[in-house]
């Protein structure tokens, strides 16, 4: 039998067409076998003569339900995750707004009646481990041209550090070098943040509220003794005398945002940073014994304005490189007995007034969040130090000079070394021994006050609370309080006063002004 030739526009050939249009004959008769004939599939009722083309139609048709239920399945996945998306964002938004703020107050008009205050989010910093510095530092650089009055001219200025967590980070330091996230502020310094919960900590613990009106007096006075270059005084020891004033102004929470004072906090701290820079990390005025005094009390006054600077808007020298290489000198320059002595070194014991410096120092670079190798070690080591110095028999005082030396204990070292035990978190056994003694001292009067001893006298009886501050509060502030003068400064007092020259009265300022702060620099009780 002769094939017809295949037609290539027909695929369905009419042999084929006959054998698809109708159902093998197993089928034909499946209704009277029992079966029914599933409508989905039933053939229609009227066909058109080419039955490949249903067929070939319903491919079509079925190609395009797949491809739309493709779509809705894209669309709903699609509008599923912009779903999610809303959420979390909602989710975030409300953990935002729940977070804690914190009231800092940048600046006051007089008597601070009118506060202007911001609410701002602080932060917190990690940092890398510091390097070690150099054993033997340069020659001092400072400049010798000063200025009656207070005229900042800092130049040099790099951008405020704002956080941690993009470039060096937060884990960088002072002001930051980028952005970042964090507890800000460390909660025992927030008491004095807030104007209004200054006032109020002082009338708890005893005080007036008065006394917050004469801190301000205070630092305008103290304003006026800064020198062109950023320093304070006209002394010899400028490092130590400008750390003072800082520590002055950051007792208030004045920070470099501040209208009245932001200034003159932001030329001393870049006062600080370039004699720093200028001699391998130490904070000295020359390189003599008293070096160690002078670095003490620079890495506690930078260690503080670290910490309430975090946020600052206006831009100014970073502060956490100069701690960086600052903080270290002073774990590697304790003693092997875990104390302190003049010019550091590893040999002895230690001295416990250079000690007690030192111990704050460590303790705001602690505040500060950075991380410093041997931090930890060094605070234990002090802890065993304090322990070594004290003299339980002790008549005029519970606390040596030196430890070795033969010495019995000495009342103006009392409160440095109660004080610096709690600090560390090992409070003293014989701290309530040590501050009733204090208090059995009370003064008759300002004249010829050892205002270095009753700095420390008053942190140790503030921290101890209870009894012992009431009746310190009683005996001690009132005479500093009222022996204040017109023009916010407080006449010389005696002690060490007496070696810081042509600086005495800011010397005595900066402590009294201190004295005054005590209600809420620190929250009570901390460890």
């Amino acid at each position: 039998m002769q094939q017809q030739p295949h037609d290539p526009n027909n695929p369905y050939p009419q042999q084929q067409a006959s054998g698809y249009g109708q159902p093998p004959a197993s089928f034909q008769n499946a209704s009277q076998a029992g079966y029914v004939t599933d409508p989905g599939y039933a053939q229609p009722p009227s066909t058109i003569g080419n039955t490949g083309l249903i067929e070939e139609n319903s491919m079509e048709t079925l190609s395009q339900k797949l491809a739309n239920r493709d779509k809705a399945i894209s669309l709903g996945i699609s509008m599923g995750l912009v779903a999610l998306l809303f959420v979390l964002l909602a989710w975030w938004t409300i953990v935002a707004l729940n977070d804690e703020e914190i009231e800092l107050i940048v600046s006051a008009t007089q008597g601070e009646q009118k506060a202007v205050v911001e609410k701002k989010q602080f932060q917190q910093s990690v940092r890398q481990k510091p390097s070690r510095p150099s054993s033997s530092p340069s020659n001092v650089i400072s400049a010798n041209k000063t200025s009656p009055v207070s005229v900042p001219s800092v130049t040099n200025i790099d951008s405020p550090d704002l956080g941690s967590s993009f470039g060096n980070g937060f884990g960088g330091g002072g002001f930051g070098d980028g952005l970042g996230g964090g507890m800000g502020v460390p909660s025992v310094m927030k008491g004095r943040c807030n104007a209004a919960d200054r006032v109020s900590r002082m009338r708890k613990a005893g005080g007036k509220a008065g006394y917050d009106k004469q801190v301000l007096q205070a630092l305008r006075w103290i304003k006026t003794q800064q020198q062109q270059d950023g320093r304070f005084g006209t002394g010899k020891f400028p490092v130590a005398m400008t750390a003072f004033a800082l520590l002055a102004f950051c007792g208030h929470c004045e920070t470099v945002d501040s209208p009245e004072f932001g200034q003159n906090v932001k030329a001393a701290i870049e006062f600080l940073i370039n004699v720093a820079e200028a001699n391998k990390g130490y904070l000295m005025s020359s390189n003599d014994r008293h070096m160690s005094y002078e670095h003490g009390i620079a890495v506690y006054a930078l260690g503080e304005a670290y910490s309430l600077n975090k946020n600052a808007r206006k831009p100014f020298k970073r502060i956490s490189p100069t701690l960086k290489a600052a903080v270290p000198i002073v774990i590697e320059g304790q003693t092997n007995g875990g104390g302190w002595l003049y010019s550091y070194g590893s040999n002895g014991t230690g001295d416990l007034s250079v000690a007690g410096w030192n111990i704050q120092a460590l303790k705001a670079a602690e505040f500060t969040g950075l991380k410093f190798s041997g931090l930890t070690t060094a605070k234990k080591k002090a802890v065993r130090y304090l322990e070594a110095a004290e003299d339980p028999n002790g008549t005029d005082g519970f606390y040596r000079y030196r430890v070795n030396d033969g010495q019995k204990g000495k009342l103006s070292l009392t409160g440095v070394g109660a004080v610096c035990a709690r600090m560390l978190g090992s409070p003293s056994k014989l701290e309530d021994k040590a501050l009733d003694l204090i208090i059995s001292k009370k003064p008759g009067g300002y004249n010829g006050a050892n205002l270095y001893a009753w700095y420390y006298h008053s942190q140790a009886a503030f921290q101890k609370q209870g009894k012992h501050w009431r009746e310190y509060n009683d005996a001690y502030q009132t005479i500093v309080a009222g022996a204040q003068q017109q023009d916010g400064s407080w006449p010389t007092g005696g002690g060490h006063a007496n070696s810081t020259g042509a600086d005495a009265q800011l010397y005595s300022t900066c402590l009294s002004t201190l004295m005054l702060e005590v209600y809420y620099r620190y929250l009570p009780g901390t460890k």
